[in-house]
């Protein structure tokens, strides 16, 4: 008979054995003393290690949830999830770090109502913990993965450039059941956020995982809808119905599209037409962080104009002899113009 199968909690498998007895092959729980993470856990695996458990949600645990009365209709701005673990496998000193200021997340962070507006809001983050009386703030971030609930500002004037006039609702309303705890339906809502930003020393996960990855989740199943859009509502899966039964998504979301305007035809509709138009009148944080005693206002377009080995940009951007500018070049004329401008050429030169 065999010695242990994967439903009995017997011995160690290890030991010594007569060479001449047979045994049965069997299945066996395969973590050391067979103590925890097996079959006979309440726990998942890795509930305890942020290195192998980086991010860890859960509704009714306080640390995690602050457990708002959610309700259809009603947007909580402080409705936020925190993980319990987060992703530390260099074992560094986190209390270390200090906070850094992002000035410019309304050029992305209007999309999903993380800010209110383009300009004038900022985030904070650390790679270090906040403390606990700050990891709920909509606006600090640290090491553990920290998501908000979306909205959207799509009502007029605000109609998207897909043309779309219905506003979209994103609502979740929350639930209490005896035998299941606290638990959240989806009307439309959905939570987001980052773990890594381009251009900044912030990633709390890693890029790859050597050994694959696993999302486990706990779902509850809604039989029928208690709530449906009024008219002149929709939500993005009765505009998109492809996207019905999508849980959880995990890539690349957001960039700066606001650094130019856009006009759009479609050829299967004539009657389609749909432009954008040009921000002015907005300054971003970093015309004065990088370029402080030069100009303090931003613009979407440049006119680039040679005059034999002289490149003029302007209309507010023109140095002398002696200052320090970044470039970004694409046009291999006006490369070659800056190359043999001696007497203006920029001291830093980036393509």
């Amino acid at each position: 008979m065999a010695y242990q199968n994967i439903n009995q909690y017997v011995y160690k498998k290890w030991y010594l054995s007569p060479f001449l007895e047979v045994t049965d092959l069997s299945l066996a729980s395969d973590e050391r003393d067979y103590n925890e993470e097996v079959i006979f856990s309440p726990y998942i695996i890795g509930a305890y290690n942020g290195d192998v458990l980086p991010v860890k949600f859960d509704i009714n645990f306080t640390g995690s949830n602050q457990n708002f009365s959610l309700t259809y209709g009603n947007y909580d701005f402080d409705n936020i999830l925190i993980s319990e673990n987060y992703y530390n496998p260099n074992d560094v000193l986190i209390t270390c770090y200090s906070s850094k200021t992002i000035c410019d997340i309304g050029l992305t962070g209007t999309d999903n109502g993380l800010v209110t507006g383009m300009t004038g809001q900022s985030i904070t983050y650390t790679n270090g913990l906040l403390p606990a009386n700050e990891k709920f703030d909509r606006y600090k971030f640290d090491r553990r993965l920290k998501l908000h609930q979306v909205t959207g500002y799509t009502w007029t004037p605000n109609t998207r450039f897909s043309g779309v006039t219905a506003g979209t609702v994103y609502n979740v309303v929350s639930y209490s059941a005896q035998t299941i705890g606290n638990y959240q339906e989806l009307y439309g809502g959905f939570y987001q956020g980052f773990y890594e930003l381009f251009g900044y020393d912030y990633k709390i996960l890693p890029e790859r995982y050597p050994k694959g990855w696993t999302v486990e989740m706990t779902l509850k199943p809604r039989l029928s809808n208690v709530y449906s859009p009024s008219s002149g509502q929709t939500t993005l899966n009765e505009y998109y119905p492809n996207n019905a039964g999508i849980f959880f998504y995990m890539g690349t979301r957001a960039e700066n599209k606001y650094w130019h305007h856009a006009a759009g035809t479609n050829s299967g509709d004539p009657s389609y037409y749909r432009i954008t138009t040009p921000l002015t009148g907005l300054t971003s944080c970093f015309c004065v962080d990088l370029y402080s005693g030069y100009t303090t206002s931003s613009t979407t377009i440049f006119d680039l104009t040679t005059t034999g080995r002289t490149l003029t940009v302007s209309p507010n951007l023109l140095w002398v002899s002696g200052d320090t500018a970044l470039i970004i070049m694409t046009t291999l004329n006006i490369l070659r113009e800056l190359l043999l401008d001696t007497q203006h050429q920029p001291e830093i030169l980036n393509l």
